[in-house]
């Protein structure tokens, strides 16, 4: 029988596992209350040690685990462990398989097994929230292929390898967290990329080691009283700990031996770090902060909210960018087809790209113009690519290519309009807004959060879907561009529920 979301009970001191699990009659093991309900339920936990089960439990997609997140999980305690098969990894000792979605929030987690993991983590985009992880015998959570975790206000503590570990193609958000007692605090290898913001990892024995070709972003943590390192680099890692427009505010305290030690391959470039630079080792560059200059005390236009004309284009009368085509046809930067449409779902390439930049921007050159290998002087779109690349929208690649007939996506539209309007810098927490702001490169985070705050982006119908990899429809670049016009003062705003608020 197909069960219905709802919230299940379950007491392993007083429930039975039968019934319908209500408050007064709740299941005892969380293994029989998962095989009650469907997705979108919750399981409410109540107070006690939850061993006699089925390791490892597998939570199922948009299924919620609830504890006790007032106290973190204390009281509600998850105990043991059992093969895991991984697909890419072998057999492992678990306690917990999370799927895509599913929730983890107020419980204590402890696998006291060799070489035993609390979470597993392969591949799904779950969330784990003010949890406790303790005194699991390998690491508290493990990430790998390309898992995608919210890990968020949680407590990792004397847990055998290391808090968490990110590895393989692994990305996500870990915020909030402490990490203390333990191996390693957060470990990351592999092409893992994830944000690690807000965390602080005290009385580790390294804070965070990073190794392989690792490139995850690091902001306002604090590493303190490290065994050995507060932290390290090893082999091709290279961690975005701030640029000029972007500080990463990460704060080293008291290290045993380096705060900073880069013993890889790759250079590091720090700014806005509190770090001494007596105690780091390898090569580090240390950069400056530019500030910002102050706001101008101006009066925003006011809103364009009047009845636009009729639409030229009849493909685009139900369309959500009717607006932003019209008041972008009315000032000829884009056009429609010589068949009388405008196909707004239509993809864009890169050297339409660089037309409709040089139509609507008029701004000063700041380098030379690059000569490209596939880019002719008689290619039709060449003095705009020249262009382009004069005012730095856009540059090419490093085989000395342009790729103009290539497909643009999302994320190279607002790379474009940032690089070329030069916003300045603002938090990563804006962010928080997309729902899907683990598909967001690492090395892209700075530049996305800038014209997530200057009101660039568009998203349509999901104002919190960014899909930053998608490529880019000629409704939604019209969005776009019309929007970097209103944040240079040249248009009017649009009244349009699409427009990302921050």
């Amino acid at each position: 029988m197909t069960q219905l979301p709802t919230t299940r009970y379950v007491d392993p001191n007083r429930g039975r596992d039968r019934g319908i699990g209500s408050r007064a009659a709740p299941f005892r093991s969380i293994t029989y209350a998962l095989t009650q309900v469907a997705a979108g339920s919750t399981l409410q936990l109540a107070a006690g040690t939850y061993s006699a089960e089925a390791f490892p439990i597998t939570l199922p997609s948009q299924v919620t685990l609830l504890g006790n997140e007032s106290r973190q999980g204390q009281g509600v305690v998850i105990r043991g462990g059992g093969r895991h098969t991984s697909p890419t990894f072998g057999t492992q000792s678990v306690t917990l398989v999370l799927a895509d979605r599913a929730m983890l929030r107020g419980v204590t987690v402890t696998n006291p097994q060799l070489n035993g993991t609390g979470a597993w983590i392969e591949s799904t985009a779950p969330t784990i929230q003010n949890c406790w992880f303790q005194d699991c015998r390998r690491e508290g959570v493990f990430v790998l292929g390309r898992g995608r975790p919210l890990i968020l206000n949680s407590i990792f503590e004397r847990n055998g390898a290391s808090g968490i570990f990110l590895m393989r193609q692994a990305k996500g958000e870990l915020r909030q967290n402490l990490c203390r007692n333990t191996g390693f605090g957060i470990a990351i290898s592999d092409s893992a990329a994830p944000l690690v913001t807000d965390n602080r990892l005290i009385n580790n024995r390294s804070g965070v080691v990073l190794s392989r070709r690792c490139r995850p972003v690091l902001r306002r943590n604090q590493i303190q009283n490290s065994q050995a390192d507060g932290l390290t680099l090893l082999d091709e890692a290279r961690p975005d700990l701030g640029d000029p427009q972007s500080a990463g505010e990460n704060r080293f305290v008291a290290s045993g031996r380096f705060d900073l030690n880069n013993s890889g391959t790759s250079p590091l470039v720090s700014a806005g770090n509190q770090l001494n630079p007596a105690r780091v080792s390898g090569p580090v560059t240390f950069q400056a902060i530019v500030l910002p200059p102050p706001a101008q005390a101006a009066s925003p236009p006011p809103s364009r909210v009047e009845a636009m004309p009729s639409a030229p284009f009849p493909d685009i009368a139900e369309s959500w960018a009717q607006p932003f085509i019209l008041a972008l046809t009315e000032r000829n930067i884009i056009r429609g087809f010589p068949d009388g449409t405008f196909r707004p779902a239509a993809p864009l390439t890169r050297a339409q790209l660089a037309v409709l930049l040089t139509q609507a921007f008029a701004l000063p050159a700041r380098r030379l113009a690059a000569s490209f290998s596939d880019v002719p002087a008689n290619y039709w779109g060449y003095g705009a690519i020249q262009e382009a690349t004069r005012t730095g929208f856009i540059t090419g690649f490093p085989d000395g290519t342009f790729r103009p007939n290539a497909a643009l996506t999302r994320l190279q539209t607002m790379l474009a309009l940032n690089s070329g309007l030069r916003f300045a810098s603002a938090s990563v927490e804006v962010l928080t807004l997309y729902r899907d702001r683990a598909e967001i490169p690492s090395w892209a985070v700075a530049a996305v959060a800038a014209v997530t705050q200057n009101r660039i982006v568009v998203n349509a119908p999901d104002p919190q879907r960014l899909e930053p990899l998608r490529d880019i429809s000629r409704a939604e670049i019209s969005a776009m561009i019309y929007q970097g016009l209103v944040a240079r003062r040249q248009a009017s705003p649009i009244s349009s529920p699409f427009i990302v608020q921050p």
